[in-house]
């Protein structure tokens, strides 16, 4: 009986079969939030709770972009549990130009900031501007009512 084990265990050996064997799944490039947002064709603007109006709200996704440029994948990765569904929904739609790698289309993963603004519309973070690069999306400013805006001073290098 041990020799037909052991037979047994040598002609599976011998075949090459192992039980770790798993196909490869595809490596997903990691691209900066700036560069993909460059790349923006088309977006959907969120649907939004009614953002309190002295106050300024944000979704972060991690978002996986498929070689013909729509959106595959989206995860949550902070921001206001309120306004996430609206975020999800709104940026599965977007449409980005492909990403190429040595010439062909490759799926990669970015990072996606969904601004909600106390006033107006609410958007991406970062959108195109026009010339191959980025810009803050087009938010209107606090209303005088809100108070002076924070001003942060750089911290002198000592």
């Amino acid at each position: 009986m041990r020799f037909f084990l052991f037979s047994y265990l040598a002609c599976v050996l011998a075949t090459g079969v192992s039980a770790q064997e798993v196909p490869e799944s595809p490596q997903v490039l990691k691209v900066s939030a700036k560069v993909m947002a460059a790349r923006l064709l088309t977006t959907v603007t969120p649907e939004a709770p009614v953002t309190p109006k002295c106050s300024n709200r944000m979704v972060t996704l991690d978002v996986v972009v498929g070689e013909e440029g729509r959106v595959s994948s989206l995860k949550v990765l902070g921001g206001f549990e309120e306004y996430r569904q609206s975020a999800l929904a709104a940026v599965k739609q977007w449409v980005y130009k492909p990403y190429l790698e040595n010439g062909v289309p490759t799926s990669v993963e970015t990072t996606v900031q969904v601004f909600y603004p106390g006033t107006g519309n609410p958007g991406p973070l970062l959108v195109p501007d026009g010339k191959g690069g980025v810009k803050g999306g087009d938010f209107l400013p606090m209303p005088p009512e809100c108070g002076p805006p924070i001003r942060i001073k750089p911290t002198p290098p000592q």
